[in-house]
């Protein structure tokens, strides 16, 4: 059996990748494993419409990280029809900040391909064997914990905006609470065609085409094209030197992995475990280092049009 640790933001998040141990799998299929089930538990935060990044190393040292973050979309779109953003200010208590919602914001999503990339490549067990639990908890039902009942308050307006995202996050007409079930069987249907038939059907076949169709009636601007032409991208992760160890971070055009190396490169500068108050300061000087002037700087290679290194 293989061994290993999962970490996630729902307890059947983290209980799936430790399951994809249990069965054989391997650091990979335990991640992507975890990944899929958050899709189901965690809505708000990940999911088949939205993009990632996955870093891999193996046990020969080589090291990669898969790039499938979203897309500005547009390609072959009839930009004059796009609908306007809805706008929708999100209190986060000592804090506010404008989320924009709507058909228009969404971009060309990159999960499927590549968590089915890394399944394939990276894993050991079959991707079915690993999307079969995430559509279980889809169709069963998860719990809603405190922290995503948080996040259904802050952003009732936005997933109350459409009679579909009602029907998943406030049926009834309220807007689940701690301790209510999130049930989404039209997710675990999703998840068996991405067990059975891998990512085609999502970029490339049916289910890519309700998704272009539904957001251009709408005024959104994935087009079919867009999605035929999304590839995840195969990058060269970072590496820099932190007490006797070599760290990979992301690469650009991500502009966090280069923040995080700065950071660190302060931190291995010092000795023993780092005081509090030094910690602060390489975080806070990391945080300063993101401006307009260095964002334009970074590499953008074969960047995502609206990937996040992009923008302030």
């Amino acid at each position: 059996m293989a061994r290993g640790v999962t970490a996630a933001g729902h307890p059947v998040s983290a209980e799936a990748g430790a399951q994809a141990f249990k069965a054989g799998g391997n650091a990979v299929d335990a991640a992507v494993a975890a990944v899929l089930a958050s899709f189901a538990a965690e809505p708000l935060l990940t999911g088949l419409g939205a993009g990632g990044l996955m870093m891999i190393a193996e046990p020969d040292g080589k090291a990669t990280c898969l790039d499938f973050f979203v897309e500005a979309p547009g390609r072959g779109a009839d930009h004059s029809q796009r609908a306007d953003l809805l706008p929708w200010q999100v209190d986060f208590g000592d804090a506010t900040q404008v989320f924009n919602a709507g058909p228009a914001s969404a971009g060309t999503y990159g999960t499927a391909a590549g968590l089915t990339l890394a399944s394939e490549r990276f894993g050991r067990l079959p991707l079915a064997a690993l999307t079969g639990p995430a559509a279980a908890l889809a169709r069963d039902g998860v719990d809603v914990t405190a922290e995503m009942a948080y996040l259904f308050q802050i952003l009732d307006g936005i997933i109350t905006s459409t009679p579909e995202a009602a029907a998943i996050f406030a049926p009834g007409g309220r807007v689940l609470k701690q301790g209510d079930r999130l049930l989404n069987p039209e997710l675990g249907d999703a998840f068996d065609v991405l067990g059975a038939e891998g990512a085609e059907p999502f970029f490339t076949g049916r289910l890519g085409q309700l998704v272009a169709d539904w957001l251009q009636e709408r005024g959104g601007l994935i087009t079919n094209e867009d999605l035929a032409e999304y590839e995840v991208a195969e990058r060269e992760p970072l590496s820099t030197p932190y007490r006797g160890r070599n760290v990979l971070t992301t690469p650009p055009p991500s502009a966090g992995g280069t923040l995080i190396a700065l950071a660190l490169s302060r931190l291995g500068e010092k000795l023993g475990i780092p005081e509090p108050a030094a910690l602060i300061a390489a975080m806070e000087e990391a945080q300063d280092a993101r401006t307009v002037e260095f964002l334009e700087q970074v590499p953008r290679g074969e960047a995502r049009l609206n990937h996040p290194c992009q923008h302030p």
